[in-house]
């Protein structure tokens, strides 16, 4: 389906992406330019009012922005609360490769709001090893003044830089 990407039609769930590289989206831009339109469609799905919400894809709308295209192809799919923030999860990951910490804030608000049951299950559901799960749900044992400075600039540290205690997050 091709929808009209005015903002008014359209709402952004709160996204597992927290910073994005501007030259990464014009060289995206710059794609999707040069072929004439999108490869893999942005993701939507249907809201009460009438509105749609981006699921999947918000590099892709970004990207039209830039080139102030007003359509965009999307899939429109019901999905739930609970698939949407996995594939909204997923569909990062497939693109451009989320932080270490936006990956860490995703698999805890999936994991917080039930969504996934455990780590295991997160772990399927998002094509993830365990060892990944829990060296980033590890980012959560840190001091929160930490934490802070970290939601401020996700890419500030890597998990290479961290020591941290081996105990379990709960």
């Amino acid at each position: 389906h091709v929808r009209s990407r005015r903002q008014r039609q359209m709402c952004i769930r709160d996204r597992p992406r927290k910073i994005f590289n501007e030259v990464a989206l014009q060289l995206l831009a710059d794609a999707i330019q040069a072929n004439g339109g999108l490869n893999n469609p942005i993701v939507v799905r249907p809201k009460a009012n009438g509105r749609f919400e981006l699921v999947g894809g918000e590099r892709r709308w970004r990207a039209h922005d830039i080139l102030q295209w007003t359509k965009i192809e999307a899939y429109v799919r019901d999905l739930s609360d609970e698939d949407a923030a996995v594939l909204a999860v997923t569909d990062n990951e497939s693109q451009e490769p989320l932080t270490d910490f936006e990956r860490a804030l995703s698999y805890k608000k999936l994991l917080d709001s039930k969504a996934v049951k455990n780590q295991m299950t997160l772990s399927r559901r998002v094509g993830r090893s365990m060892a990944t799960i829990s060296r980033c749900l590890a980012y959560f044992k840190l001091p929160q003044e930490t934490l802070t400075l970290l939601e401020d600039d996700p890419a500030s540290v890597s998990y290479t830089h961290l020591t941290l205690p081996t105990t379990p997050y709960v």
